[in-house]
C-alpha cells in the first residue's frame, strides 16, 4: 500500500455544508475527480436541515467510500456548521463546497491541486446559468448572481481579500484553524466578509481562480430580500461589536456610504425616505423588472436606521 507524507503531498478534505439540498449530484461528481486525480480524499458533509428522521441521501452516500455524513434536529449557524466540518477532517487542505454547486469542469479538482500551497487560500469563483430562469420570481437572485458575484479572477485579484467567499474555496488547514469562522454570527451573512478581513489582518495570500461552481439553490425574491435585511443587520453587529474596526468599515461599501452620509448629517434624511419609499422599492424588487440599484437603494435605507 502506498503511504503519502502530508506535508509534502496534497490530502484533500472536501466539506460540505448542507441545508435544504440533495448533495448527491455534487458529490458523485467530486468525488469522481478525485478519484481520477489520485490522490488522498475524504468527503465530509453536515447537514444542519432541521429533521426528524435521517435524510434518504445519506443512505446513498453512506455507501460510498470515502465519504461520511452528519445530520442533526437542531441546527447550527453556517459559520458553527463549516467550523464543526473542519473539525471533523483529517487531511491537510480543506476544500469547502456550499451543497447548492454544479461542478462546471471536468479538471474542477486537478485546476486546485495545481494551485495548492501551504501558504495560501484559493477561491474557485461562483458561476450562474446563461439563461435567466424560467421562475420569475427567482429573476432577482439571479440578477444578483450574474452581475455581482459572477466576476473573473482578474477583477477578484485586483482586492483579493474583499472578494473572498465561502461559495467555493481551498484553504490549508493549518491556517483555517489559526482562524476559524465567527460563531458570534447566528444569522445569515458576512461571515466572508470577516473571515477575508481576518486573512488580510495577518497577511495571508487570497489568490483568485477562474475554476467556478454553477450556483443552483437561487431563492425567490421574498426569501432573498428577507437574507438581505437579516444580513445588513449582522454587518451592523460586526461594526457594533468591533469585530470590524473603523480602518476596516471604511473598506466595506455599505458601511462607507452610510459613514459618509452620517458626516453631513443627511442619513437621517435617507431613513426618512427609506420609511416612504420601503414598500414601494420592495414592490419593484418583487416584480418582474428588479433594478440592482433598487437594491443599493433599499440596502442604504436599511443601514439608516441604524442611526
Amino acid at each position: 500500500m502506498t503511504t503519502f507524507d502530508e506535508t509534502e503531498y496534497p490530502m484533500l478534505s472536501v466539506l460540505i455544508p448542507v441545508y435544504r439540498w440533495d448533495p448527491r449530484q455534487l458529490v458523485a461528481e467530486i468525488r469522481e475527480q478525485i478519484l481520477q486525480a489520485g490522490i488522498p480524499y475524504e468527503i465530509i458533509v453536515s447537514d444542519d436541515t432541521p429533521h426528524f428522521e435521517e435524510p434518504e441521501y445519506q443512505q446513498n452516500l453512506a455507501l460510498l467510500s470515502g465519504v461520511r455524513c452528519f445530520w442533526r434536529d437542531h441546527p447550527l449557524s453556517r459559520s458553527a456548521n463549516r467550523n464543526f466540518l473542519a473539525s471533523e477532517a483529517a487531511y491537510n487542505y480543506l476544500l469547502f463546497l456550499d451543497c447548492d454547486g454544479k461542478v462546471n469542469s471536468p479538471v474542477f479538482i486537478r485546476d486546485y491541486i495545481k494551485k495548492m500551497n501551504p501558504d495560501s487560500v484559493l477561491v474557485g469563483g461562483t458561476l450562474y446559468d446563461s439563461i435567466p430562469p424560467v421562475n420569475r420570481s427567482l429573476t432577482l437572485r439571479w440578477i444578483f448572481g450574474t452581475h455581482r458575484e459572477q466576476i473573473p479572477a482578474s477583477m477578484r485579484n485586483r482586492d483579493p481579500w474583499k472578494s473572498f467567499s465561502t461559495f467555493n474555496f481551498l484553504i490549508p488547514a493549518a491556517i483555517f484553524h489559526s482562524i476559524r469562522f465567527s460563531e458570534n454570527l447566528t444569522g445569515y451573512g458576512h461571515e466572508d466578509t470577516l473571515f477575508g478581513l481576518q486573512l488580510k489582518n495577518r497577511g495571508i495570500p487570497v489568490i483568485h481562480l477562474d475554476n467556478g461552481l454553477v450556483h443552483l439553490g437561487l431563492d425567490s425574491a421574498e426569501v432573498f430580500l428577507a437574507k438581505v435585511r437579516e444580513s445588513v443587520s449582522g454587518l451592523f453587529y460586526l461594526q457594533q461589536t468591533g469585530l470590524i474596526g473603523p480602518g476596516e468599515a471604511s473598506e466595506i461599501k455599505l458601511l462607507r456610504t452610510a459613514a459618509s452620509l452620517r458626516k453631513y448629517g443627511l442619513l437621517k434624511v435617507v431613513h426618512l425616505i427609506y420609511r416612504a419609499l420601503r414598500k414601494p422599492l420592495e414592490k419593484t424588487l418583487l416584480g418582474k423588472h428588479p433594478r440592482l440599484y433598487i437594491l443599493d437603494l433599499y440596502k442604504l435605507g436599511l443601514i439608516s436606521q441604524f442611526g
